[in-house]
């Protein structure tokens, strides 16, 4: 596995803004399970600093509107395109410690999944009893289910189960009546 902690990091919070995601699920480059977090672990465990998002917002706009080069350079005597190296500056002395205080590498291996709070929590072939008593046991609102392989098929979450439950309870009373 080949993914650099900062490109991990961003991708999370860019891809949760726009659409509604629970989990990160990791796998080898076979689709091979390695582990699970949720995303609220992992925003809470690796946040944005608010200088780091300032600093984004700003770069965004200068991208969406010129003018704010000419903004930032008058109350800041300074070159906008120092932003950026502001930017990676904080990344790199704020942002990398929490992720490796060493800061002798970004890159994320399968090694490194413990630290990051990657849980091998998973099911094969769960019963709907199994799934949601591994649920409740290990605190989580879902689960990874892997085939005999442990190639990741989905999440198994609570919300669906109590679907699943709902819909069997309803048609056997449909049945019996």
């Amino acid at each position: 596995m080949r993914v650099e902690f900062l490109a991990l990091r961003d991708y999370v919070y860019e891809l949760s803004r726009i659409a509604p995601i629970e989990y990160i699920v990791f796998v080898d480059k076979n689709d091979v399970y390695l582990g699970f977090m949720t995303v609220e672990q992992f925003k809470a465990k690796y946040p944005k600093f608010g200088i780091e998002i300032l600093l984004e917002k700003l770069l965004e706009d200068f991208e969406r509107d010129k003018s704010t080069y000419r903004w930032w350079e008058r109350f800041f005597y300074v070159q906008f395109p120092e932003v950026r190296q502001a930017l990676e500056r904080v990344r790199y002395e704020l942002v990398l410690p929490l992720w490796d205080p060493q800061r002798d590498r970004q890159e994320i291996t399968e090694r490194d999944l413990t630290r990051l709070g990657v849980v091998q929590l998973y099911l094969q072939k769960p019963t709907v009893v199994e799934a949601y008593r591994r649920m409740i046991e290990n605190r989580v609102s879902g689960i990874p289910v892997v085939d005999e392989r442990r190639r990741f098929l989905g999440v198994a979450t609570k919300d669906r189960i109590i679907q699943e439950v709902i819909v069997q309870l309803l048609e056997k009373g449909q049945a019996a009546g």
